[in-house]
């Protein structure tokens, strides 16, 4: 279950590339391709498996001036939908 203090780690056999500001992520195993906007980019590569979900919320306010209300809403939604994918393990 994902929490603020979750820590998201990329799955094993997951590997991502930048697509002019987006991001391509390819579950190798699968062969599915996702591709995430540069918001989803952003919030993917902050995904280190040091960084918990409330510190990468507080980079989202700070990086596109968001409030915070809307930046927990979104990220939450966008991390629980990699981990539903198989795209993030949550520590």
């Amino acid at each position: 279950m994902l929490s603020l203090e979750s820590v998201p780690a990329v799955a094993a056999g997951v590997v991502s590339r930048d697509a002019d500001g987006d991001a391509v992520i390819v579950h190798a195993r699968s062969g599915k391709v996702n591709v995430v906007n540069h918001v989803g980019a952003f919030i993917w590569n902050q995904i280190d498996g040091r960084k918990s979900v409330q510190d990468i919320i507080e980079h989202v306010v700070r990086t596109f001036n968001v409030s915070p209300e809307q930046a927990r809403q979104d990220t939450i939604a966008f991390l629980q939908s990699l981990a539903e994918r198989n795209l993030i393990t949550l520590e």
